[in-house]
């Protein structure tokens, strides 16, 4: 099963971009990801990471940001789960305090703005994968 999002054309549209009456209809069906329901190798479970990671920057972009700003957003959660050789879905509160404790520890500015960030994408996660995520554990 395909999660797909699906954009339609307006009446005064076609996808060639002529005016008239166009009929009302599915235009576009970009696939996403593939639900998983058994568990999954670790090299799918990066690359579904990744995907995560390309719809949450889409969707800031769709948000407007900059994409400097949107590169910003990942940074921290990409640096973690590198640490780590994680995917974010198998970090414990125990490794981040470990992490920003150690190796991550930076002025507490950062740590906390980086923290902000890596929650961000954590919401993200729940609101967009969590019947997913909840399949390959």
């Amino acid at each position: 099963m395909k999660l797909v999002i699906c954009v339609f054309m307006g009446e005064s549209e076609t996808r060639s971009g002529a005016r008239g009456a166009a009929s009302v209809g599915l235009a576009e069906v970009f696939s996403l990801h593939t639900y998983r329901t058994s568990r999954s190798d670790e090299r799918d479970e990066r690359s579904y990471f990744f995907d995560t990671l390309a719809e949450y920057q889409w969707a800031r972009d769709a948000a407007g940001l900059m994409p400097t700003s949107i590169d910003q957003l990942v940074k921290p959660v990409i640096e973690l789960c590198e640490h780590y050789d994680v995917v974010p879905w198998e970090l414990t509160p125990a490794a981040l305090d470990r992490y920003f404790a150690g190796p991550g520890k930076r002025a507490r500015s950062t740590v906390l703005a980086k923290i902000s960030k890596i929650d961000a994408y954590f919401t993200f996660l729940e609101q967009r994968y969590a019947g997913e995520i909840g399949c390959v554990q």
